[in-house]
């Protein structure tokens, strides 16, 4: 109990903690696991013609992509409503800032409607 601050969460973890809905990591769990279960359900027969195979394997890869960036940008508000910057976002993600504005603005609005 000497250092009993030393236990304490540090200042941006409770903001962390702060700006996610209480729901969010096990939504945005479900999302990513559901995208690698996507993946690993992906069998291709090798009897199955080359252009089926390659049509179920867009598919499973379409979909496990939109559920990733659906996490990406459900974790893209939180920084906004805690204060980073797109720019700054862009940078954590490879993403152009232009493009990551965008895409999140609209996901939100649709999200939102």
């Amino acid at each position: 109990p000497q250092h009993a601050s030393d236990t304490s969460p540090e200042p941006h973890e409770r903001a962390w903690a702060g700006n996610v809905p209480s729901d969010m990591p096990s939504f945005v769990t479900y999302l990513i696991t559901s995208a690698v279960r996507d993946m690993a359900e992906l069998k291709i027969e090798g009897t199955l013609p080359a252009a089926d195979g390659v049509e179920l394997g867009m598919a499973s890869l379409g979909n496990a992509r939109a559920r990733i960036n659906q996490a990406l940008y459900e974790f893209t508000l939180v920084g906004r409503r805690a204060g980073l910057s797109y720019a700054q976002m862009s940078a954590f993600t490879g993403i152009p800032e232009d493009d990551l504005a965008k895409q999140v603005e609209d996901y939100h609005r649709l999200m939102t409607t």
